[in-house]
């Protein structure tokens, strides 16, 4: 998040005239107040381009009765997965001018107000990311769209959650799509659309999970 006070002032990170307070502010605004990024965990990137994390699966549970005395007749099966998804960069500027910096009013200093304020406005971006929306004018398509690695005139852009967890399917069959529900009476999210509540997020997710 950049954090100028002017237009060409040096970044926060090199601007040793910011209060300490902000930087506090910052920290405890933390993560818990968007609900998607409360449910996650973070990790460190060291690339600046993609990320990836490795997966692994169970077999599917089956009787398994045998002999005392029995031989080892099957084989072990590497069903280790390796993911990647881009790496986006989010942006949201806060700039206050001079004089209200100096300036008495209600709420306190503005530079806090507005960090505070911003913090929770990029948090919303992250999470609209997260959901891959805005990459499509369809949001049908914009969800399950994949990632485009950044380049030296194309920004990066990561996949959200659906693309994932639709397991390379294309197309709905059963009123799923890899893992992904349809909650509509078509079945496939061409009929009428319903608002995406924390009950169906926690049913496709339980599905990613152990399905």
């Amino acid at each position: 998040m950049a954090l100028p006070s002017m237009a060409h002032t040096p970044p926060a990170t090199e601007n040793v005239k910011l209060k300490q307070s902000i930087y506090e502010t910052i920290i405890k605004i933390g993560a818990t107040e968007t609900p998607i990024l409360n449910k996650i965990g973070t990790s460190k990137v060291s690339n600046p381009l993609t990320h990836s994390w490795i997966t692994d699966t169970f077999e599917e549970p089956k009787k398994n009765a045998n002999l005392e005395l029995s031989k080892f007749v099957g084989e072990t099966k590497n069903t280790t997965q390796k993911t990647t998804n881009a790496t986006q960069i989010f942006i949201t500027e806060a700039m206050v001018s001079k004089v209200l910096l100096k300036a008495n009013q209600y709420g306190g200093n503005e530079m806090e107000y507005q960090i505070g304020k911003k913090t929770k406005e990029h948090k919303m971006d992250m999470e609209y990311a997260l959901l891959g929306l805005g990459r499509d004018q369809d949001v049908k398509e914009s969800v399950f769209k994949d990632y485009i690695q950044a380049q030296e005139a194309t920004s990066g852009e990561m996949a959200g959650f659906f693309h994932y967890i639709a397991k390379g399917k294309d197309s709905f069959t059963d009123a799923k799509r890899g893992n992904v529900l349809a909650f509509d009476e078509a079945g496939d999210w061409s009929g009428t659309s319903t608002e995406l509540t924390e009950d169906k997020l926690n049913q496709i997710f339980y599905r990613k999970i152990f399905f």
